[in-house]
């Protein structure tokens, strides 16, 4: 596959806080444990991807223990302290991300970037299909399908991402958010908390860069039942999707069962 005969050039890039004083934890009310969901993602690359490259990024003083930063260099991880003094005034965790990303772009040597959230637990291993727009100068980013979108304000779901560090998307990506966030620059049916995502809508709109969407790339929390995937759909789902803590244990148990059905009897 591509992406294995690539695999040097290539990191997985991910944002990461501790579980107890992360700035989600404490403006959405709802307790994040981004560590504890972080170890389930990198175990879940390590499976198919042994030897990608993998970094977690701290830009806040939610910094991770001495235990914990153990555990992540016992699955290879490269776990990264860079404060960013901004990060205190960010109503929402969500900022962080394309702020730490565009920093990843001129100090990490890897050529691709693969972003994706830490609730995010890889299935299988990545399509080709996924990196050869990469390789023409385009930035995957997931979209919300007509389904997801009947409960979404926005289009993109920024979530999941790949692209070419050289093009420093992020870095323009960053000053997009920021402008929007200093100048309150938001329709009336747009939250802040969606701005990261809106400011996606904006740049695939402008033209600037080529932004390919991927759909239906993945199930759980949040997301349309695999009931409204038709089999080939199935076979394509990367990501399953689950914060640790939530309020829906049981319909995502029933959820995951359904899937491995289908996937076994395709």
């Amino acid at each position: 596959m591509l992406l294995d005969d690539i695999i040097k050039d290539v990191a997985l890039v991910t944002v990461i806080e501790n579980n107890n004083d992360n700035k989600n934890s404490k403006t959405l009310g709802t307790q994040r444990k981004y560590f504890d969901e972080s170890l389930r993602c990198f175990e879940s690359w390590r499976k198919f991807y042994p030897k990608i490259k993998i970094y977690a990024i701290c830009p806040t003083k939610a910094t991770l223990s001495k235990k914990e930063i153990n555990q992540l260099q016992d699955l290879d991880v490269i776990y990264l302290e860079k404060y960013f003094p901004e990060t205190e005034d960010f109503k929402y965790g969500f900022f962080n991300v394309p702020l730490v990303m565009s920093w990843a772009e001129d100090n990490l040597k890897e050529k691709i970037f693969i972003h994706t959230d830490l609730d995010m637990i890889l299935l299988r291993k990545l399509n080709d299909s996924l990196f050869k727009p990469v390789l023409e100068k385009k930035i995957i980013c997931g979209k919300y399908d007509e389904n997801a979108r009947k409960s979404q304000r926005v289009d993109f779901d920024t979530g999941f991402t790949i692209h070419l560090k050289g093009l420093k998307f992020y870095q323009y990506f960053w000053k997009k958010v920021k402008n929007i966030l200093e100048n309150k620059d938001l329709p009336p049916n747009i939250l802040e908390y969606d701005t990261e995502e809106y400011a996606m809508e904006q740049i695939a709109k402008e033209g600037v860069f080529s932004i390919c969407p991927i759909e239906k790339y993945q199930l759980g929390e949040g997301y349309p039942s695999i009931d409204t995937f038709n089999d080939d759909e199935v076979k394509n789902v990367y990501f399953w999707h689950e914060h640790l803590v939530n309020d829906k244990k049981e319909e995502l148990i029933k959820e995951k069962i359904k899937y491995s059905k289908r996937l076994r009897n395709i």
